[in-house]
């Protein structure tokens, strides 16, 4: 009876081995990076913000094609497990200062007459400020060495505002808000050169990523005004599309642990820029809008570096 026992487990043991062996074999692991970037978008469209917002500037006072949005600074966190020796999960969330400039203008006269409200004004103060924000949860597979594919849902929040005051026309100011909320599916590829190359690149590895797919945005725009200017609000949803790409170099400074320098570039479609709305919803006048401005694209681009920890 004894060896028989004895026999039955020597049996199951040997069963398990090549259970085992495969989990040794898929090395199933874990990655966290974090990225520091320092970023740059485009100036608003050209757009004049004063004459078509009921203003008659002697002369056309400001543009918005004159803003300087400069670069800012923001951060990145994206965690990556394997579930399987192909598939994986991730998420990741970006967060970049905010955008911001100041114009002044003085050398023309505003006259601005609206049933809302009267005022003669020597000069303009504008205010301009923008933030992006981004989350995106994905699931990974790993066609190949080296080459990764990945899909999954994204989310951008683009907010902007405008304000404008007038120096020479006490206790008037003009104010106006405009959120992009875009949701949608993505898919995208990444290629690192490392694993491809093996023993030849040593410490070094050179990276890829692509990524593309549909939003679908809720975009909302709102003024408010001091001084007897009306308030005002309207939202729609539209559908848009984006494109990313980045490509950084990386060195291993330690095992599992990689310091890497890039560049990336995102451009989004159909986003409503507030000095758009702001040229086209006239707050001054006792009327709430009907409809939105026209949307325009947006591409934001800059550099980056990055630290990843692998843990297998």
């Amino acid at each position: 009876m004894l060896l028989r026992l004895r026999g039955v487990a020597v049996a199951v043991a040997l069963s398990l081995l090549p259970m085992v062996g495969l989990a040794q074999e898929q090395r199933l692991g874990f990655e966290v990076d974090a990225k520091v970037i320092y970023m740059t978008r485009e100036a608003p469209p050209s757009q004049s913000i004063l004459s078509e917002f009921g203003f008659a500037p002697t002369p056309d006072l400001q543009n918005a094609s004159s803003i300087d949005p400069g670069y800012e600074p923001g951060f990145r966190i994206r965690l990556h497990a394997d579930v399987t020796q192909y598939f994986g999960v991730e998420a990741s969330g970006t967060f970049l200062s905010k955008f911001s400039d100041s114009i002044t203008s003085d050398n023309g006269l505003i006259n601005a007459a609206e049933p809302a409200v009267a005022f003669a004004a020597t000069s303009v103060d504008t205010e301009w400020e923008s933030t992006f924000s981004a989350q995106q949860v994905n699931a990974t597979y790993k066609i190949f060495e080296g080459v990764q594919g990945f899909a999954g849902l994204r989310r951008n929040a683009i907010d902007e505002t405008l304000s404008m005051g007038f120096p020479g026309a006490p206790g008037v100011s003009i104010s106006q808000r405009v959120d992009n909320r875009l949701v949608g599916p993505q898919i995208g590829l990444r290629v690192n050169a490392r694993p491809l190359v093996g023993e030849a690149m040593g410490p070094f590895d050179i990276g890829l990523e692509l990524a593309g797919g549909v939003l679908f945005s809720t975009i909302s725009a709102s003024g408010t005004g001091t001084g007897g200017i009306a308030d005002t609000a309207i939202d729609s949803n539209e559908t848009t599309y984006f494109a990313q790409a980045g490509i950084e170099a990386g060195f291993e400074i330690q095992p599992g642990f990689i310091l890497s320098v890039g560049y990336q570039a995102l451009w989004i479609g159909d986003i409503l820029h507030v000095t758009e709305q702001f040229g086209t919803t006239n707050v001054l006048a006792t009327a709430t809008p009907t409809t939105l401005a026209q949307t325009d694209d947006i591409l934001y681009h800059g550099g980056q570096l990055k630290l990843t920890l692998v843990i297998d």
